[in-house]
């Protein structure tokens, strides 16, 4: 989602120069230039996402999370921040034959 590999979808690649956040991989974070601070979390460590506050979620390939009730559960009691807390869901579609 932040860095991509050969598509151009990834945040990094998609963002003009002057809108691009930086990324802060050792702080798990995107710091962008209008003062925005995105945090970045993996699935496979629920307790992590336990405490932050949140007004934006995006969840990224939920089929494949190892902890799926669990994370989804930490989300929902950090997703509270704002008059209108919001989740989005991406995933990539599979080839089936």
């Amino acid at each position: 989602m932040v860095q991509g590999i050969g598509a151009r979808s990834a945040i990094l690649e998609i963002c003009p120069r002057n809108e691009r956040p930086e990324y802060l991989p050792s702080k798990r974070r995107l710091a962008w230039p209008n003062g925005a601070v995105s945090l970045l979390f993996s699935a496979e460590d629920p307790e992590s996402l336990r405490g932050p506050q949140h007004m934006k979620v995006w969840c990224d390939e939920v089929a494949a999370w190892k902890y799926p009730d669990d994370v989804w559960e930490q989300l929902e009691f950090g997703l509270r921040l704002g008059d209108m807390p919001q989740t989005i869901i991406t995933t990539t579609p599979s080839r089936r034959s």
